[in-house]
């Protein structure tokens, strides 16, 4: 019985592992309105329903430190953005801000 017991709490400590191809595809944010594309190559659009592209840079799924790092040009110049991953499913994934809010991204099919 105690055997059993260390089994199953070991288990509960493990992390599930992601990789990058869990956040490719297409995805509504909790934050836009409109989608967000991350590619497998490691870049991403905020794009409008007619295609025009608003606002693009690249990402990377960071493994070891089980966050998305988002890069960016912005008025200022570059900003980098890393935000912890909370959850991940095939339909969405959720991501902790700066700012301690939380950002939810749903799949779209």
């Amino acid at each position: 019985m105690l055997f059993l017991t260390l089994v199953l709490l070991a288990g509960c400590g493990k992390q599930q592992a992601f990789n990058t191809k869990d956040f490719v595809g297409k995805w509504q944010s909790s934050r836009l309105s409109m989608p967000m594309y991350l590619d497998e190559h490691g870049g991403w659009e905020i794009r409008t329903e007619e295609g025009s592209t608003l606002q693009y840079g690249v990402w990377m799924y960071k493994s070891q430190d089980r966050a998305i790092e988002w890069v960016f040009k912005n008025p200022s110049g570059i900003t980098r953005d890393v935000n912890p991953v909370l959850s991940v499913t095939p339909d969405e994934f959720v991501l902790r801000e700066r700012n301690g809010s939380i950002t939810t991204f749903s799949r779209i099919r």
